[in-house]
């Protein structure tokens, strides 16, 4: 069995009869049953999910032109806490905690709004 993302609500009929799933829910199913599912438009494999928000932040975070390294010189503490923030979107993703994953990612985000001139090296 697979995870889904439900991308639309939807009504299914399940053994326990008929069940309003909602959108942003994230649902197991094999994939004789996700096929059809799919091919609709209601669910996006999990996974996919995961890629699309990571892609959304390394493009957040091609406007800030520093490394990890750049950062650890300028503000050593920030460093920490995004190498910890980034270890939790990966913790997120192992365990295939959405939830998780997407407050990881806002927390890096909000980490890298904090700096100063984020685009220009400390002098």
């Amino acid at each position: 069995m697979n995870k889904y993302f439900i991308a639309k609500t939807f009504k299914a009929e399940t053994p326990k009869g008929v069940v309003e799933l909602q959108e942003n829910q994230v649902i197991k199913l094999d994939k004789t049953e996700a096929d059809q599912l799919l091919k609709l438009g209601l669910i996006k494999p999990l996974k996919n999910v995961f890629d699309e928000l990571f892609q959304k932040l390394a493009g957040f975070l091609k406007s800030y032109d520093l490394t990890i390294g750049e950062i650890t010189e300028q503000d050593p503490l920030l460093a920490q806490k995004i190498r910890d923030a980034v270890n939790r979107i990966d913790e997120a993703w192992l365990a295939e905690s959405l939830t998780a994953f997407k407050e990881a990612i806002k927390e890096v985000e909000t980490l890298y709004k904090t700096m100063q001139n984020p685009t220009l090296p400390s002098v």
